[in-house]
Parts: structure tokens; sequence; C-alpha cells
């Protein structure tokens, strides 16, 4: 399958590159109307090689080196004589995994800027997606219907041949039949003409130089080759054009080939002859004298004129100057650098590659990630040149790159040497098993790099997962999803290599890509005004500000921006920037990020032509301005030594950014971390109104998810915004978990609040693929936001953190480590947020439908009514699994009654399966009182009513979800025992107890009389299912603890033919040695301790365990 499904890719890149060709040839072909045939038919030849020729010549001139088709070209990897390989734009809309035209630049999580974290066309070796299983179809269509086509043309061959049998030989060549209608040539190596026996003079010449045309010019191994090409691109609509075109050409030029013979005075018996002899239905095999248009063939021998050397020598011209153009291939653009992966296999492949002009070194380096957490950078490989060289040995060339596995390490061997390990020592347990490489062709930029590989390592227990084609998602994402990941990168710079590699591993290659980021046209609006020297402006300059954070300018807090023009004699009318700070706290430090500044704001900022650093010297100010225009240090004079007009030239691209960062390396530049790349980036979009902001959030997600990877909607989403204070977010991505969900959307929730100022809420809903219930529903406000981060040590709510991207990256950085408002701390900080305010009723909705034990169906299916004294849901649906939602609704009410005492009962009500409606009350008396006092036990808390507090609803929460252990539901069964009859405590075992199965609710009915409980299931097969897990013996046991005057429990079932029944006396058959089943009822502690035994008795497993 393989194997077809690469013939049919390459196919489909064959068929592309053939489609301007195509173009050509149909337009020089209209030109060449007053030419003979012979010249039209000629030029298929070029269409021909296109569509069977996977290799492009060598040469200058190429119409693959006009912009548009060069891209096709570079796409299909066929630049400068490249096989065509790679997987073009349309099968890539069917596989998505690897679109080779599309797919932008990869950069590191570090890396930042304009460019997005998407690897280039990379092929994964583990899982399909969907779109490669539609690929794998479409390739077995296409095999099915090659050999439909190539069965019709054998068939009509034989057939043909059959008829032919009963031919009379005439001599030579030519055969005479009364089963042909029409004169036709049949076979290759020895072909004969085939004639009707009335051909007789003049038509019977024609006709028969006509046919010996077609064979002299080997006409039958043409047509056959052009018919073998038809069948094999069967499917597309262009290679049929150019058949029927092929055909009535090469007719057309024999007919004339038989005028050149006699001359113009057997035009009209030659047209005669056509009419007559004009052919229904062409034989793929057969040259037939009257195929292909008849009538048009007449009008062109009607219209022919002898040929004149002028006619010839142009149309001549024409066919070489389309056979060179056509033919040849793309020659690389000499001003870009690049590295295009070539084919391999999985754990071998090849990188052609051309450095930018200029550079001096290039080093191979990995990234190493723990769940998206960037470990370590480590370089491999490197080269360079000692000063005194202009460039590095090769400036192009080919890399060949294989990985291997030795003992329990995983390596990798380059051209240049072997590393034995990928991964350090505390990742190396870890086995790269989902490797990606590059398939066509990355840009290089001199200070920047290239990703040519990621591999990944399945977490534990899972051997085969797919991560879905990275093109649609942030690389970053994919990244968090894995315990340990390596990421292959290739860097290039003008650069000295130690100078490089120090660069790379101090992460400081990642600050041009977030600086660019950040440029600005224009800092303020309008006319700058003059700056005074005795005052201090008030201006917005939170654009500049950001820059500065970047390039990590101390004590930027203190610090007062100002921009005008200079008014001072020597630097008059310069639109200058001035940073002062009273007292630095080092002010060396200080001096030498002003310099900096310097050099880089007026490339970043085109309205500023200086900087100045000011601090106070205890007499007044201390002014420094290291670069300016037309000064001793000229910036302009920097740039054209770069390569540029002017400084705010050489700012307007990302190239003139690395540059000037090359210039001015010093190991003191700011590393830049994956949060201030992100904070920038998102800060700069905080004010936009078409959604950037937002899309780029579920785009690329939050960086370093905690043990999990960022939830990244691919598809059907939307975005609204149904008040001016609120986000609603919709989705309907089938590949997702609840648990995904609801952290990236409270993760990208806290940002969107932080840095969109109006928006007071975001509120989302994801439904899965298949069904109108949503999954899940989720929100987060401002209030509770703020909530979250005092409780987490900030000082100030989630407003303060979008004043700047310091604080937003402070903000993302927190993000890394929060396991999110959905954990038992984060769910308790919301909900004590919710029910301390005006609206403290929002919190019992927040619990119900989107707690812990919420159920989904139920928001938008369920109406609500809250007062001092109850609060009624009321449902609009029957649920599937009634006492499953009877035990999460009582344990949401008594959240709910906790966060508001007052409320004395909590009442819901659904319809029954028999239509009538099913009435349920939770209340403080007497169960509510009751569990709280039983959880209050097993937690060690006091959890009592009128005493609530923020740290006791997360010890309740926390309770709650332990509440299947033996410690918890001990105490929650020695509680009940206190307040519900045997009869009640039957039904509760049976239904929610630690054995219990919710699908039994309504089969039970339980009676007491003289010291007998019997237990009598009311639906067939009820008794049995409950028989399977042993729970009718366990539960028995338990109520004869709990119950002291229970003698014995008896379960009958719903015909009355069958029973099991527990007595004390068989029950301390179980027990050990002097124990009674009194004993274990006397107490929460020793009935845990008759829980876990009944456990390791019925199931050979420890329960407490």
């Amino acid at each position: 399958m393989e194997l077809l499904t690469a013939v049919f890719s390459r196919l489909l890149s064959m068929a592309l590159m053939a489609l301007p060709v195509m173009g050509v040839v149909l337009a020089v072909r209209l030109a060449l109307t007053r030419a003979p045939r012979k010249y039209r038919y000629a030029l298929w030849l070029v269409v021909g090689f296109r569509l069977l020729c996977p290799v492009s010549l060598r040469g200058f001139l190429s119409i693959f080196n006009l912009p548009g088709l060069y891209d096709l070209a570079e796409a299909t990897g066929s630049v400068d004589g490249g096989v065509v390989t790679a997987l073009p734009p349309v099968a890539a809309a069917m596989a998505p995994a690897s679109p080779a035209a599309n797919a932008p630049v990869l950069v590191s999580p570090g890396i930042s800027g304009t460019v997005e974290n998407t690897l280039p066309t990379l092929t994964e070796t583990a899982g399909l997606t969907q779109g490669e299983l539609l690929l794998r179809a479409a390739s077995v269509v296409w095999l099915l219907g090659l050999l439909a086509v190539l069965a019709v043309g054998i068939v009509s061959l034989v057939r043909l041949r059959r008829r032919l049998a009963g031919a009379v030989w005439c001599g030579g060549e030519v055969w005479e039949s009364d089963a042909v209608p029409t004169p036709f040539v049949l076979g290759f190596f020895r072909p004969r003409i085939y004639i009707p026996p009335h051909l007789t003079g003049t038509e019977r010449t024609c006709v028969l130089i006509h046919e010996r045309h077609h064979i002299r010019r080997r006409d039958p191994w043409w047509k056959l080759l052009a018919w073998c090409i038809l069948a094999v691109y069967w499917w597309d609509p262009a290679v049929w054009l150019c058949w029927v075109l092929f055909c009535r050409d090469m007719e057309m030029s024999c007919d004339e080939a038989v005028l050149s013979a006699l001359g113009d005075q057997v035009k009209r018996g030659y047209s005669l002859s056509l009419v007559a002899n004009a052919a229904a239905r062409p034989v793929p095999a057969a040259l037939a004298f009257g195929e292909h248009d008849a009538a048009r063939r007449v009008k062109n021998v009607l219209k022919w004129k002898k040929e004149t050397p002028r006619v010839a020598f142009l149309a001549v011209a024409a066919v070489l100057l389309v056979v060179t153009v056509c033919l040849n291939g793309a020659t690389e653009q000499p001003d870009e650098g690049y590295v295009r992966g070539l084919e391999g296999e999985q754990t071998a492949w090849s990188l052609d590659y051309r450095f930018p002009d200029d550079t001096r070194s290039y080093v191979f380096y990995m990234e190493i990630y723990r769940y998206g957490q960037l470990q370590e950078r480590r370089s491999m490989v490197m080269d360079g040149m000692e000063e005194n060289r202009e460039g590095i040995g090769q400036q192009s060339g080919t890399f060949r790159l294989e990985v291997f596995r030795e003992g329990d390490k995983t390596g990798m061997t380059f051209s240049s040497g072997t590393f034995p390990s990928l991964l350090t020592d505390a990742a190396e347990s870890a086995q790269l098993t989902h490797w990606r490489y590059l398939r066509g062709k990355a840009p290089l930029t001199l200070g920047s790099s290239a990703a040519v590989a990621v591999a990944y390592a399945s977490p534990e227990g899972d051997s085969a997962i797919s991560t879905g084609a990275l093109n649609r998602e942030d690389l970053t994402a994919s990244l968090e999803r894995y315990p340990v990941s390596v990421v292959l990168r290739l860097a290039v710079s003008r650069q000295m290599v130690g100078a490089l590699v120090e660069r790379i591993e101090s992460g400081v290659i990642d600050l041009p890509a977030a600086l660019y980021a950040l440029r600005l046209d224009h800092a303020l609006e309008g006319r700058l005004p003059d700056l005074p020297m005795g005052e201090t402006l008030d201006q917005d300059l939170s654009g500049v500000r950001a820059i500065l954070e970047t390039l990590g300018v101390p004590d930027l807090e203190q610090c007062t921006l100002e921009l005008g023009r200079d008014t001072r004699l020597d630097h008059a009318g310069l639109r200058t920037l001035r940073i002062y700070c009273q007292d630095p706290a080092d002010r060396e430090q200080y001096l030498n990020a002003g310099t900096t500044a310097s050099l880089l704001v007026p490339a970043l900022v085109g309205d500023v032509d200086q900087v100045m650093t000011g601090y106070s010297n205890g007499n007044g100010r201390d002014w420094i301005t290291i670069y300016s225009q037309d000064g001793p240090n000229d910036l302009n004079e920097v740039a054209r030594e770069l390569g540029y007009q002017d400084i705010h030239d050489l700012g307007k691209t990302l190239p003139g950014i690395q540059a000037l960062v090359d210039w001015l390396w010093e190991e003191d530049l700011p590393a830049v971390s994956a949060a201030e790349t992100l904070a920038a980036r998102l800060w700069v979009l905080r004010d936009d109104p078409q959604m950037e902001l937002e899309n780029l959030l579920l785009d690329e997600g939050i960086p370093h998810v905690e043990g999990a990877a960022s939830w990244i909607p691919v598809n059907h989403r939307s975005i609204s915004n149904p008040a001016g204070d609120t986000l609603s977010f919709r989705f309907d991505a089938p590949s997702a978990t609840a648990q995904g969900v609801q952290q990236a959307m409270e993760k990208k929730a806290m940002v969107l609040l932080a840095l969109r100022e109006d928006l007071t809420k975001v509120i989302w809903k994801w439904t899965p693929e298949g069904t109108d219930v949503p999954a899940l529903s989720g929100q987060l406000t401002e209030t509770e936001a703020d909530a979250l981060l005092f409780a987490a040590g900030f000082s100030e709510g989630v407003k303060a953190m979008g004043t700047s991207p310091a604080a937003l990256a402070e903000l993302l950085q927190w993000l890394d480590s929060w396991a999110g408002a959905s954990t038992v701390e984060g769910t308790a900080i919301r909900l004590w947020a919710l029910s301390r305010g005006s609206g403290r009723y929002n919190a019992v909705r927040e619990v119900v439908y989107r707690g812990p034990w919420a159920v989904p169906e139920m928001e938008g299916q369920c109406s609500a009514i809250l007062n001092m004294e109850e609060i009624s849901f009321q449902l609009m649906f029957m649920p599937s699994d009634p006492a499953a939602l009877d035990a999460a609704m009582e344990r949401s009410a008594l959240v709910a009654l906790y966060l508001l005492p007052w409320v004395e009962e909590v009442r819901w009500t659904y319809p029954g399966p028999d239509g009538a409606v099913e009435r349920r009350v939770y209340g403080w008396e007497p169960k509510g009182e009751a569990d709280l006092a039983a959880l209050s036990a097993a937690s060690g808390y006091d959890l009592a009513r009128f005493h609530q507090s923020e740290e006791g609803l997360a010890v309740l929460l926390a309770a709650l979800a332990k509440a299947d252990t033996p410690a918890v539901m001990a105490q929650l069964l020695y509680a009940q025992a206190r307040i519900q009859t045997a009869e009640e405590m039957a039904e509760e075992l049976v239904l929610r107890g630690p054995w219990g199965d919710s699908s039994l609710a309504g089969t039970l009915h339980a009676s007491r009389a003289n010291g007998r409980l019997i237990l009598q299931f009311t639906r067939e097969g009820a008794w049995e299912q409950a028989m399977q897990q042993e729970q009718l013996a366990r539960s028995g046991v338990v109520l004869l603890a709990l119950y002291p005057d229970l003698q014995e429990v008896r379960a009958w079932s719903a015909d009355g033919e069958s029973y099991t029944w527990v007595t004390r006396e068989t029950a301390a058959r179980s027990l050990p040695e002097g124990k009674s089943i009194g004993d274990y009822g006397d107490s929460p502690e020793t009935l845990e301790e008759l829980l876990t035994a009944l456990e390791r008795l019925y199931s050979g497993t420890d329960y407490a365990a």
C-alpha cells in the first residue's frame, strides 16, 4: 500500500508540473495556425516527457523560473534538475500531514516573532491521519481505473484482430478485408495496412501514402505511448484534452504529407475520401484513415498551402524554444538560503542545502523537551572558517543523517560524525519512536535556524500515538503531549562557529525574531513635540517599553520614557527617545543596556532616530547617546555596512534585525524565554478588533501546559461576542478529552481576560463530533480569575497582568505550572469567589452545571429556581442513568448547601420511564448534616454548617472526590445508618454502595419483619445481575453490621424461584476468630476494616490499596 500511495503521489506531482507545460503548448499551437501541422504534432513530445519523466533538465531558460511556477517547482522538489518527489498541494489537501507548498518554516518554541511555530512538510512514521487514509483510498481508485482503461483497450484490440482473420494479402504490407469500414494501420513490429476492397485509383493511392507516412514516422508506437499515458492519467481532464488534440495533429500532419507528395490537384478527391471513410469510433492501437474529426481535417486540406522557408524557420524556432523552456527545471535562486529534505527511509534521510551568502558557520543542534518544557540545548555538528576566511568550506551540498539504536540509547549519524546519544541521562530511558523528517524546502536566514526533524517518545503504555498534522497545529502543543521530545535544528550565521554555539546554548539566537514581532512603524501618532529639558512628557509609549523589556533594560519599571524632537543645536530635529532612571541599582548594567537600545530601538521604531539614556548625578541629569545619526557612531553607516540604505530600512525585515544583532553580538545580550516571546506577540494584538488575538490563542495555545497537551481546536469552531463584555467559544472538534479542553480553555480565558480591557467573562462549549449534546461547558469570569491570582500570591488582579509584556510574561510563566481551575484547589477558589459576590447563586449553577460531578446535558435543558430557603432544578430530559444522576446531584447539592448554609434543601425533578415525574430532595435534615459530619470525621476538618471557609470548601471537594475509598465510604455509611432505616440503607448499598450498580434503580423493593430484611427484585434478570458481583452477599454483611436487630438478609428473584441469604452465623464464618459481625458496626473505623476485608474475600484484591 505504501508503494501504491507513493506512486500515486508522484503522479499527482508530475501532473501538476505538466499543467503549465500544457498551457504553453496549447498557446504556441494556436500561434502556429498557419504553419504545417507536423510542428504542432512535435510539440506534444514535451507534454509526454513531463508526464512520463520525473526529472527536469538543467538549463537557464525555464518557465518554472517565473514567480508562481517557481513555487510549484519548489513544492514538488524539481529545482535544479531535481526529481519530482514531494507531495504536491493537491495531494496535501487530501493528506494534510504533508503540505509541501504552503507550510511555513518552523522555529523553536523559544523563537517567535511573526514566524509561525509549525514544522514544514514533515512525514510522520506513526499513525494515519484522515487525509492519509483518503490518499490511500484515492490510490486504490486510481489503480482500478488504470486497470479498467487497459482492459478496454486490450479487449477492443482483440476483437479487431478477430474481425481481420479473413483478410486477403494484396502485396507488401497491404491487406484487404470486407470487415473494415475504413483504412487503418495495425501492428507495431510489422505494421499492416488494412483497406476495404472498394478502394481504387487515386483514392487508393492517397490512402496508402497517408498510412505509409504513419508507418514511416513510427506513429503506431507514438500513439501506443500516448494511450498508455492516458491510461495512467485517466483521472486528469487536461490529459484527455491533450490526447484528442495529439491524435488530431497526427492525422492532419499525415494529410499534409499526402498533399505535399501529390500536389494541389488531389485536394477535392482526398477530401471526399476523408468524408467517405470517416470512422465512427477510433481504436487505441490502430491508426484509422478517417478518424479524429474528419470535418476539421477536410477544412484543413482545403486550406493547405505549400510550406515556405520563412514559415519553416519560425516554426522550428518556436518548437525549439518550447522544448527548452518546458523541459528545463527551475534554477535555484542564488540569493536564498534553504534546507530541503529529500526522500529517505524511516530512520535515514538526506538534507539538501544552500547556505546564504556571507555564511561563516553552521551548527546542527538539538532541543530536548519534557512535556513541552525545554530542558537543554546541545550543539552536535558544526563547521566554520578562521577569521581571515570569507565563508564556510562548501556553500551548498547534502547532509546524510541516520537514526540508530544501540543498546538502550538512541543515536544519530551525520555525514561528518556519529553521536551515540540524543538524550540526557535523565531522559535516556525513553525511546524515540515517532520521527518526522523535513520534506520540501525551508528557508535559512543568517542568525536563525530551521527544524529538520522532530522525535517523540511515547508515554508509558501507549506505543501507537498519532499526533496529527503538524501543519495544522502548534509545535509547542505537540511537544507538550509527550514526556520526552527532541527537535533537531540547523542554524547558520555570519559569525564564527564559537560565537554561534554560545548564542544557541544561551538562547540569544531567539532574540531577533522576538524583537521583530514588536516592531512599530510609529510609536506615537501625529507630529512629535519638542523635548523639554526640565520637564517630563506624559506619553503612552507601551510599545517601546515592550521592546526595552525584551532587551533586558534593568529597573525599567522605575524609568520614564519620552519621545520627541531634540532641540539641542548639534542634534536639532532628530526624533529622540529619552530613557531616564533616577537611581539605577546597577549603573553599569543600566548603561550597557542603554547602549544596546541605542542601536536596536531606532531600527525597530520608525519614528525614533536616536536613544538617550539618562540618570541622576546628584546635582542634575546626565544623558548619554552612544549611537545616533550623523554622529561619531552613525547608525546609518552601520546599516550601510550591513547592506541596507539606512537604519530604518534595515529594521523593516527580519534578516535585517538578525544582521544587526549579529553585528552587536555580546555575551550579555538577553536570552528570551518562550513565555516572554509569546507575551510579546499577544500583547501587540491586545487592541486588535478582528479576533486575531483569540485565533492566535486557539491556533498556538499557551506554552508548557503541565503534564498534558494544550488542546488546539482544528476545525468547526466559532467565536462570538454576545455581549460587549463576554466572549463565547464553541467547538465540535472530534479528537479531544474533556479534561484537555477544560484545562486549555481555562488558561486561554485567563490570558484573554488579562489583555481585553472590556472583557469580564469567557465561556466555552465543546460538543464531540456526531452528537448535539455538549460534553463540556465552562466559563471563567474576571472575579474568578482575580480570586485565583490572589490565592496564588499575586498582589493585583487579572487586568493588571495585561498592562505590559513583562506582566503578561509573568502570568504565562505562572500558567506554566498552574494545573487549572478545574482542580480541587482551583474549583474551591472559583466557587468561593462566586459565593461571596452579589451573584452568589451563580456558584450553585456553576457546581451543578460545570462542577466536578456536573451532568453536561443539564445546561440548556434545565430550569433553576433559587430562593432563600430552597433551590429547585427541573430537568427537561429523561436521564440515561437516573441513579448516577441522583448520586451526582447529591454531591453537588451538599457543596451548594455548604456554600449557602441558609438554604434548607435542594430539589430536582426529571421525567421517568413511565412518563411520571421523578422527584428527589437533598436537605440539611437529616442527610446533609450527617454527610457533612461523616466527611468531617474522614478528613479531620470541621465542616460544620455556618462555619464555611475557602479552606473548608477545598477539604469538602477533596473528601467528596475520595468518597469511594474505604475510609470515606465507611464514614458516610455509618452516618447514614444513624438516620436511615435498614430498608432505605439496603437500597443505598445496592445502588450506590461500594459495590453498587446504578442500573438496578427501580428494580428493588425492601421490607422488614421479625428481624429479617427481605429484598424483592421486581424486574426479570435484575437479581441475576446483582449476583454477578457478589454484591448482595457483601451488602447483606454490611447491613447486619450496621443494624444489630437484623438477624438475616434475604434477596429474592423476580420470579420467586431463586434467592440468596446471609445470617449473622454465616457472616461470622468469614471473620477473624473471636470477632462477631456486630463488632464491625461500632464505629466508622471498624466498618472500614469490614469493607476492606470483604473486598479481599470476594475479589482477591486489596481494596484499601
